[in-house]
């Protein structure tokens, strides 16, 4: 009788760590963040414009401010894929985004010099706006 409990806790045991691992995971993808940038590239040429993006729920918003004005965009999020860990600021994550029936990518990477975030709004088939910020700090919710 003992030997038929061996495969049902090694079964058990399995089942455990397997979910233990995709909790994890779901958590990551799941994350709050508030990114501050002090500029960023747009068509390859640097901009003074700071902003701060913020996830939360379903939702990313982009607090912009250059030379007084300020202005939100708030995309909604329809899909993430990728891994990140907070611990450490380090994976890559890309979250699909809806905006006033565009699509648009925010992808979140690590680089050589801290995270990296771009952002791209397809404004057709053709043609793509993109956005690269320059992290600061990102602070997790």
């Amino acid at each position: 009788m003992k030997n038929l409990y061996k495969p049902i806790v090694k079964l058990f045991i399995l089942i455990l760590i397997t979910f233990s691992f995709t909790s994890n995971f779901a958590q990551e993808q799941n994350m709050g963040f508030v990114l501050t940038s002090d500029g960023l590239a747009i068509f390859g040429e640097s901009v003074p414009i700071t902003s701060t993006i913020t996830k939360s729920s379903g939702t990313i918003v982009w607090f912009q401010e250059n030379n007084g004005n300020s202005d939100t965009t708030v995309f909604n999020i329809t899909n993430t894929t990728g891994n990140w860990d907070q611990a450490a600021s380090t994976g890559a994550l890309n979250y699909e985004l809806d905006w006033e029936g565009l699509s648009c990518e925010l992808s979140l990477t690590e680089g050589a010099s801290g995270i990296i975030a771009k952002l791209t709004i397809h404004i057709s088939e053709e043609k793509h706006d993109e956005y690269i910020f320059n992290i600061n700090s990102v602070t997790y919710q």
